[in-house]
């Protein structure tokens, strides 16, 4: 019996999509936490988060420059402490995202991550870093659900040294790509705080 041509790529396509919508549940380079923080002394604090499952299982490479934030998976929530004044924020799946920040201390600012499918055929799905600006779509109530509903995350510090050595080369560059103005890029301004 003959099957059709197209039918191993029918069967790729939907394994395929199967991985991104279930995928795997941890990160090795992150532990769950209890509870959430609050700007530290100095410092703003902005919360990444993951509200929806798809790409479930896709992790999320969130940076302050060349500084490693974390990883950023489904329904999870990554709180981070950063020095007041100018930021890049970057994230990276399949690609680049940039988001230019200006934070001041005890503000807290948030950021939604949005994994997207890729433009290519494969297992490459995009990332976006959605700011959460003053007189924005999203309300106060979504992002309280969304934070409630998440988990907090957090680095688990001998985990992540290894992983930020090998990819601070790559970083770089998305970096210097940012300063050639090559990149489009989101804006988190100072009185987006919540």
């Amino acid at each position: 019996m003959k099957t059709p041509k197209n039918l191993f790529a029918i069967m790729v396509l939907t394994l395929t999509t199967a991985v991104l919508l279930t995928g795997c549940v941890g990160s090795k380079y992150m532990r769950e936490t209890n509870t959430l923080q609050q700007p530290g002394e100095g410092y703003a604090l902005v919360t990444f988060v993951r509200p929806v499952s798809f790409g479930f299982g896709v992790e999320c490479m969130v940076w302050d420059g060349e500084q490693f934030a974390g990883m950023l998976n489904a329904h999870k929530v990554l709180e981070y402490q950063a020095s007041p004044g100018e930021h890049l924020f970057l994230a990276h799946t399949g690609n680049w995202s940039y988001l230019k920040a200006t934070l001041e201390a005890g503000k807290h600012y948030y950021v939604v991550a949005k994994i997207f499918p890729g433009k290519a055929v494969g297992f490459k799905v995009g990332v976006a870093l959605n700011p959460v600006v003053k007189g924005g779509e999203v309300t106060d109530e979504q992002i309280n659900e969304w934070v409630s509903n998440g988990t907090p995350s957090e680095m688990i510090p001998e985990e992540c040294a290894a992983l930020q050595a090998k990819q601070l080369p790559r970083v770089r560059e998305a970096i210097d790509n940012f300063h050639a103005g090559e990149v489009e890029y989101a804006v988190l301004a100072v009185d987006d705080s919540r």
